[in-house]
């Protein structure tokens, strides 16, 4: 059981399915990811540069008022 789930296809797909996983573990309640990686996208070189853009904050509760 996961709570999310992805086949990258390509190394240029892995920054952008490893940001979606990493929220999607620390959104909400918790839970386990899956970045699935088949041998034949494995070993290839990335070509761009890595800027990691947190996604925006997905509240799973009301924000509680004072």
């Amino acid at each position: 059981m996961t709570k999310w789930s992805a086949l990258a296809h390509s190394v240029q797909e892995l920054p952008d399915l490893m940001r979606r996983a990493y929220n999607a573990m620390r959104s909400g309640k918790g839970g386990p990811v899956l970045v699935e990686v088949p041998p034949e996208g494995r070993g290839g070189e990335y070509k761009g540069e890595l800027d990691y853009t947190p996604m925006p904050v997905q509240r799973s509760a009301p924000i509680p008022t004072r």
